[in-house]
């Protein structure tokens, strides 16, 4: 083995080491810092808030990583973050007063980008092009698995006191230290006038449009499915066992859909995808909520979803030259992140109007929308073709 390539496998094994502990961050905070914040006092506005300010500094901090790797590299810029997650976290336990959290959430939540815009630039950027289908699919995989260890860790150490934040933060020091040990410093070019991010969303549309389905769907499948559940009388209990569903799936079909999509056409898996999505909303409506056939689908449906994300980003990076590849992440990101701030508060408001309709008919109209723009395309790249 060369040593170029030593360097590779050894940048790959950093990042999906830092993946998993982000991953597990990710389950570790996500319900200690609602149910601590209520624990304070909050009210459900309040807690909402919080989590909005979380998903917020995704939209604040993704436009500028392309210009922050090119002046830091990847490795300083992923140290960084972890010092800042590491710090956050230790902040937390020290004000017993809400609003200072507010402040330190979106701290948290800037880091939290940077781990993850770095992180998936690192590996577009060390991986050969060929094989970035497969590699953004275990990246997702290892991801999904960390997350669903969150909160089993969470309940080793309880919610009371500073020990699960000292957890927490444990997760990101161990990150920084796979980083530090096992990579190289790796500069990106300077982001030019061609990857500012609304000239990129224009000239890919499919893709990132994908993004902005996928970040609306998982929040708001993991924020409302449960609501919807309980609407149609089933008890919170049971209602919170669909997500195992959803979360089953997400793990066990993301390395498929990525090894697919090094071999299928990216746009006819999409609109599988955008099909399944459809689906789902459709047999949101006509299956017995809770019922076995109900949660088989379910697990099917939550990876089929989440090819959303890993298809669409690997389309974007498989063509894409290497000085591209930062600001097509951070496009990426931001379109996730405008997808989960708009479409779940649509959904919400089409339920508090429609009932059990709202959310099914979402999901069918944004999936249904977005199969007719492939479609579209579809139909005008073969008549551009035919016209040569």
């Amino acid at each position: 083995m060369t040593q170029t390539a030593t360097g590779q496998v050894r940048t790959l094994i950093a990042i999906y080491i830092s993946v998993l502990l982000i991953g597990c961050l990710f389950g570790i905070t996500m319900p200690l810092l609602s149910l601590r914040l209520e624990w304070m006092g909050a009210s459900k506005s309040i807690n909402g808030l919080s989590a909005a300010i979380g998903v917020s500094s995704m939209l604040i901090m993704a436009p500028f990583m392309p210009r922050i790797l090119s002046w830091l590299g990847t490795k300083t810029t992923m140290l960084w973050a972890c010092l800042m997650a590491s710090c956050a976290l230790s902040l937390f336990p020290i004000f017993a007063d809400i609003m200072p959290w507010f402040p330190i959430r979106l701290f948290f939540g800037l880091a939290l980008t940077a781990l993850f815009t770095c992180s998936e630039t690192w590996l577009n950027l060390t991986v050969p092009a060929k094989n970035r289908g497969l590699m953004l699919g275990l990246y997702g995989t290892i991801l999904s698995v960390g997350f669903s260890l969150g909160p089993y860790l969470l309940s080793l150490t309880g919610m009371a006191g500073a020990a699960p934040f000292t957890m927490a933060a444990s997760m990101t020091i161990l990150a920084g230290l796979a980083i530090f040990l096992l990579t190289n410093n790796v500069k990106t070019d300077a982001p030019d006038k061609t990857s500012g991010l609304m000239n990129l969303w224009v000239k890919h549309p499919t893709p990132f449009l994908a993004a902005f389905l996928f970040g609306g769907i998982e929040t708001g499948i993991f924020t409302l499915l449960p609501v919807h559940a309980t609407m149609a009388g089933l008890e919170a209990a049971a209602a919170a066992q669909l997500l195992v569903a959803v979360g089953v799936g997400n793990v066990a079909m993301q390395l498929p859909i990525g090894w697919l999509a090094d071999r299928v056409n990216n746009r006819l898996l999409l609109a599988i995808c955008a099909l399944s999505g459809l689906a789902g909303g459709v047999a949101l409506l006509l299956l017995e909520v809770g019922s076995p056939l109900m949660m088989g689908w379910l697990v099917f449906w939550g990876g089929a979803v989440v090819g959303f994300y890993t298809v669409g980003l690997s389309m974007l990076v498989k063509t894409s030259p290497s000085e591209l590849i930062p600001s097509m992440n951070a496009g990426f990101l931001t379109m996730y992140g405008l997808g989960a701030v708009l479409l779940p508060s649509a959904s919400g408001l089409a339920m508090d109007h429609a009932g059990l309709m709202g959310l099914p008919g979402i999901l069918i109209f944004i999936c249904a929308s977005y199969l007719s723009l492939l479609t579209w395309r579809w139909w005008g790249h073969r008549r551009l073709k035919h016209s040569l």
